[in-house]
């Protein structure tokens, strides 16, 4: 009697969580893109030997939001067969994330405060306010007595890690720095 022995192996630990994010015209192409998606990883569970994936199709989410069809996996980049599925519906856009995360982050600053008059109080953490306006836009800006708060919608690469906040070359500790504040964005 011979033995087979399958074994499946889980990502090295060169894997990501890899998030992408492919943005359609309108929510019926999205839709369409989702679905097809949500296909193909039925047919992986099913047929998994003829996938080339370092993934379960179980370990896989898939989600539609408006006119975006989001897919996350843990992989070290194992992702054409999804990617291929995406763009036969021709999105707009195709983004790609490791460890995505969409993240709300308020800031308090004196009220009446610009980004250059705070340089003068603390220049790194002005120049990690001008990173954020740069990549979020303009915050959302509330009045709360002598002070403002500065509200950010934050969509992208892995950038909140407690304690530390890394903001391209600038990194704000939630500890030292209590006037930041983050929360993942749960909408």
């Amino acid at each position: 009697m011979t033995k087979f022995y399958v074994f499946r192996f889980r990502p090295s630990s060169h894997s990501d969580e890899w998030t992408i994010v492919a943005t359609y015209p309108d929510k019926r192409k999205a839709e369409k893109a989702y679905r097809k998606l949500e296909r193909l990883l039925e047919d992986m569970g099913e047929n998994e030997s003829e996938y080339e994936t370092d993934w379960s199709p179980g370990d896989a989410n898939c989600w539609l939001n408006g006119r975006e069809v989001f897919f996350t996996v843990y992989t070290s980049g194992y992702l054409d067969d999804v990617l291929s599925v995406l763009e036969k519906f021709n999105p707009e856009k195709t983004e790609y994330y490791r460890n995505y995360q969409e993240l709300i982050i308020r800031v308090r600053v004196p009220r009446g405060s610009t980004v250059e008059s705070l340089a003068l109080i603390d220049e790194e953490e002005a120049k990690a306010l001008k990173w954020l306006t740069e990549k979020c836009g303009e915050p959302k800006v509330e009045e709360d007595g002598d002070e403002q708060l500065l509200t950010f919608n934050y969509k992208g690469e892995g950038i909140y890690f407690d304690p530390e906040l890394y903001l391209g070359p600038y990194t704000i500790n939630l500890k030292e720095k209590r006037n930041w504040e983050v929360w993942e964005d749960e909408d």
